[in-house]
């Protein structure tokens, strides 16, 4: 049976959407309020973010000055209803404090792989001579160009993925543009996120890359569940002895990398989803 319900409690029911629409148009008018050089500091406050992002980040890409991190003052094209976190130069912080204590020179080349679009390209240029980004999807790796040529970055752009033989492999896109991954280092994932479309993308291995641009000093690998197939096609990479920052996606590769690196003579250490593999010789 259906319990109908009296004005009084349908009001009652009401009541908290009423506050919650009463406190966001306060918040907002506040928020209008701050003087421009202090909203930088807002997007960095949980509530405060919220609040911001509803009245000063329109959505649509636009090219913005960085706000604040070790990419402080570059220039991005962004959606900032969106990606807010590359603005604010916040995005993933734990990689951001990895690669902080990291030996990398001006004279070093770095490969950033799964660059998406150049976030941590754009922090290795500020640092080393060279960098070589490479991402798998079209849309990101246009992106990535123009980011790129907004800083006069010394980073050179491969659009590929990484595997384990060259040739093409079948790219499946996630809903989210950082979250692209190959067809056949994506299955066997239990709670994967649903996938919108497909694209045939250029494979490439790490050791074509190795013959192609010379040994790097870093690898960052970030490809969301390819980092097994990415490292059996670079053998000779790993006799090369980069510093390698492997980004971990399921318990396979979780078996797989370290031991791996391992056997190839690296030293290993396990910072949250990512391993740090150093070369012991």
């Amino acid at each position: 049976m259906t319990r109908s319900s009296s004005p009084d409690s349908a009001a009652r029911a009401g009541a908290p959407e009423t506050w919650r629409g009463w406190t966001m148009r306060v918040a907002l008018t506040a928020v209008r309020l701050v003087p421009y050089r202090f909203r930088p500091l807002l997007a960095r406050m949980p509530f405060a973010a919220r609040v911001y992002t509803r009245v000063f980040l329109p959505g649509g890409r636009q090219v913005v000055t960085i706000a604040g991190g070790p990419l402080h003052n570059a220039r991005m094209e962004l959606d900032l209803s969106r990606e807010k976190a590359f603005w604010s130069g916040t995005h993933e912080p734990g990689v951001q404090a990895i690669i902080a204590d990291l030996p990398i020179d001006s004279t070093d080349d770095v490969w950033d792989i799964g660059a998406h679009i150049g976030f941590f390209s754009l922090i290795f240029a500020r640092r080393c001579q060279r960098v070589i980004a490479v991402e798998a999807n079209s849309t990101n790796a246009e992106r990535l160009r123009r980011n790129v040529a907004l800083n006069d970055a010394s980073v050179e752009v491969v659009e590929a993925a990484v595997a384990a033989t060259s040739g093409t492999v079948l790219l499946e896109l996630g809903l989210d543009s950082g979250t692209h991954r190959v067809v056949s280092t994506a299955s066997g994932h239990p709670g994967a996120p649903p996938r919108a479309a497909e694209e045939r993308v250029p494979a490439v291995t790490l050791d074509e890359l190795l013959l192609r641009f010379g040994r790097p000093r870093l690898v960052k690998l970030d490809i969301e569940g390819g980092e097994v197939d990415a490292l059996a096609g670079g053998v000779q990479l790993l006799q090369a002895g980069p510093v390698i920052v492997c980004e971990i996606h399921g318990p396979h590769a979780w078996e797989v990398v370290p031991a791996r690196l391992a056997e190839a003579g690296f030293s290993c250490r396990v910072h949250a989803a990512h391993v740090v593999a150093v070369p012991a010789w």
